[in-house]
């Protein structure tokens, strides 16, 4: 036997299981969405009316309404346009911009810690042993965990 002759066996028994699964699934399909219900059971009328009330389709009047305010292609191409034309006008104003990237940092730096040493402003500290310790307290105070939540038992 060659294997040509081999692999069209497999592929012809892989063809018949698969129809016979498929032909199951749909016998047992049609099974489960069109179930019977006893005509004794207590429950019957009420199984009855809860598939009737839900066992509609929507029509197609029920289905909204295209929207009407829909902006053209024309709408959509000048607000494009508008939007680059922005974009080009911000541009032109950012490359405008002096940037001064080309003077020495650590004189920049100096000039900025000269205008920040002008007006200086001290955090204030606690200074007496009893304004640290009352301060400490406040922080403990705070870091404490809030009560546990009343839970009734289950």
């Amino acid at each position: 036997m060659t294997m040509n002759e081999m692999n069209a066996r497999v592929l012809k028994k892989s063809v018949v299981l698969s129809l016979l699964c498929g032909s199951g699934a749909a016998l047992l399909s049609a099974c489960a969405f069109n179930p019977v219900t006893d005509p004794n059971s207590p429950l019957d009328a009420r199984i009855e009316a809860l598939v009737a009330e839900n066992d509609h389709y929507p029509k197609l009047e029920d289905f909204p309404a295209p929207p009407a305010d829909v902006p053209t292609a024309g709408d959509v191409k000048a607000q494009v346009q508008q939007l680059a034309a922005t974009e080009n006008r911000l541009s032109g104003e950012v490359a405008n911009i002096d940037w001064q990237d080309d003077q020495d940092p650590e004189a920049y730096a100096a000039a900025v810690r000269s205008r920040v040493d002008e007006g200086v402003v001290n955090a204030p500290t606690p200074e007496t042993p009893a304004e640290i310790e009352a301060f400490a307290h406040q922080l403990r105070e705070r870091a404490k965990a809030p009560p546990p939540i009343d839970r009734p038992m289950r």
